[in-house]
């Protein structure tokens, strides 16, 4: 029981410490990579405003959805929701069972 418990305690220390095993100790936290040194940013030449006075929107097809539309569009995001939601379930409890495999095995053994 010690042990187990022992063991419970390291892991989640392991767990909360984190993992920076691949990653150089000064670029952790390098707030100079995030800030350019050089003006040449501020130089830049901005990209040409488009005019749209004269271009031709009569493509573009909009319209308000009527209520019957709404409610088959909810339901068929409702389903994909639920498939998604199900999916997700089954994976995680496929993930999650070599380690629920382990903890019967630990506290089922003499």
């Amino acid at each position: 029981m010690l042990r187990s418990f022992l063991f419970l305690i390291a892991s989640l220390a392991s767990h909360f410490n984190g993992c920076r095993a691949f990653v150089q100790p000064g670029s952790i936290y390098s707030s100079t990579s995030f800030v350019r040194d050089d003006v040449t940013h501020l130089l830049a030449k901005r990209p040409p405003k488009t005019d749209y006075s004269n271009y031709d929107f009569s493509s573009m097809e909009t319209r308000d959805m009527t209520k019957e539309e709404m409610l088959d569009m909810n339901k068929q995001n409702e389903e994909v929701m639920n498939n998604e939601m199900v999916m997700m379930t089954g994976f995680s409890l496929l993930i999650s069972l070599p380690l629920i495999y382990l903890f019967w095995v630990a506290f089922n053994s003499d």
